[in-house]
Order: C-alpha cells, then sequence, then structure tokens
C-alpha cells in the first residue's frame, strides 16, 4: 500500500466510455439528489438522464454542487411526465428496469442487466408511479434488514448502477 498514488483531478482519461443505459428520474423531490444521482452516472458511463415532472433540472446550484461538474458530461432531457417518457422507451422495445420496495421485485444482484436498458428511479416519498410501474418488465430490490424500508434514491442508483457495471465491465 505504500506505493499507492492518490489520483486527483478530472478528464484525465482520453475517452469517455458511455454504455446506452438510460435513467429515468420520476418526480424526485431532492436536487442534491439529483446532482448525486448526475455524479453517479457519469461514474458508470450512463448515456442519458431523463428528468421528469418536478425533478430539478441543470442549471441549479445544488445540483451542481452535488454534481461536482458531472452535469456537464451526460446527456439530458426533461419530460413534463414520466409516463411519457416510460411508454417512448417501451415502444422502442428497451427493458424496462425499476427501483422500488414491491412484494414481487428481485433482488438487484438475481437479475442480469441487458447493455441497452431502461432504470426508473421513483420520487423518495412515494416511489414510482402506478402507471409507470405496469409498465415495466422487471422491479429491482435491495434488501434492507433494518428499521427502514429503503436507501435514499441517490445510495440506491448507486448500488444498482455498479451491479450493472460489473456485469459489463
Amino acid at each position: 500500500m505504500g506505493d499507492a498514488v492518490i489520483l486527483r483531478g478530472d478528464g484525465t482519461r482520453e475517452e469517455y466510455i458511455r454504455r446506452p443505459f438510460i435513467v429515468v428520474l420520476d418526480n424526485l423531490r431532492s436536487a442534491r439528489n439529483v446532482g448525486a444521482i448526475f455524479r453517479t452516472a457519469d461514474a458508470v458511463g450512463v448515456e442519458e438522464l431523463i428528468l421528469c415532472g418536478t425533478t430539478a433540472i441543470p442549471p441549479h446550484k445544488q445540483i451542481e454542487q452535488t454534481a461536482k461538474g458531472a452535469e456537464k458530461h451526460i446527456k439530458w432531457s426533461y419530460y413534463p411526465h414520466t409516463i411519457q417518457a416510460v411508454r417512448k422507451f417501451n415502444n422502442m422495445d428497451l427493458p424496462i428496469y425499476v427501483l422500488e420496495v414491491t412484494n414481487s421485485g428481485k433482488y438487484y444482484w438475481d437479475l442480469k442487466y441487458p447493455e441497452k436498458m431502461v432504470l426508473v428511479l421513483g420520487n423518495e416519498a412515494l416511489g414510482i408511479s402506478e402507471s409507470v410501474l405496469h409498465l415495466s418488465d422487471y422491479i429491482i430490490e435491495i434488501p434492507m434488514t433494518g428499521y427502514k424500508n429503503s436507501l435514499n434514491v441517490a445510495s440506491a442508483f448507486s448500488v444498482v448502477a455498479f451491479e450493472i457495471l460489473h456485469q459489463h465491465f
């Protein structure tokens, strides 16, 4: 460990790796969570973020503070209603995965993630809307053993996003 060198600075890679992995944010309440998701999305090579409904959009001070510049390197678009975005990808025959607490989800490590896919993340308090849930192909679950039944949305995204990266790296 004595020979380890701390790497500082961003943008030192010659090229960024982007995968055909799209993430939809369904009415997220916290701009800081949106910023954290931008940062993680950049880290794992997400192709595009789709920001929907009441989800904060750049430029936004709290997104910028948390994303640390990643929001400038990820393609993103906005839809007034999440269902519009999900229907678009559903019509393109892209598999729709949702990260949600239900009685019928599969643990994130038990699923095989295709290269081209859509992952929907829900509102921190209300979860994913029923109409979006009905269009999904797979429900992803992160097991919880404590008092709370879920992680913060940005933390939960990190868990699943790095499993997806692991399967395709």
